[in-house]
């Protein structure tokens, strides 16, 4: 999964843990809860992310795109279906994605976004890492 390549720019020091948050846009599935477990780089830290989904998806995109203090370090894209398990079911979904930190200083701000194939937000998810 292209998540356990995005934070492995940032710092070996870091000064505060990731904040990970919906990314207050509209979007067809409802995010219940975000959170980073998070452990001193450059360990493996976990993003989970608890949502509802109103109907099946069965393709679509996943968008990743991060600025590293402001310039930018990864934009990617790739089918959804190789990021998850297609179809997506109709339900409440919980996932837990690892990725890595280290390497890096300064402030690393991530969007994950899963959209349809017409470009409508399924699930957005922003994280933010700062580091000395």
């Amino acid at each position: 999964m292209l998540l356990h390549t995005l934070f492995v720019f940032l710092g070996v020091f870091a000064a505060a843990q990731p904040i990970a948050t919906d990314c207050n846009v509209q979007s067809v599935f409802h995010v219940e809860s975000v959170r980073v477990d998070y452990e001193a780089p450059p360990l493996n830290s976990t993003l989970h992310v608890i949502y509802s989904v109103p109907a099946p998806v069965t393709d679509g995109l996943a968008t990743y795109s991060c600025l590293l203090n402001g310039f930018p370090v990864i934009n990617e894209q790739v089918a959804l279906c190789q990021e998850t398990v297609c179809p997506i079911v109709e339900g409440l979904h919980e996932d837990a994605s690892p990725f890595q930190t280290g390497l890096a200083s300064g402030t690393l701000s991530c969007t994950l976004k899963w959209l349809t194939t017409d470009d409508t937000v399924l699930r957005c998810i922003k994280i933010v890492e700062k580091s000395l």
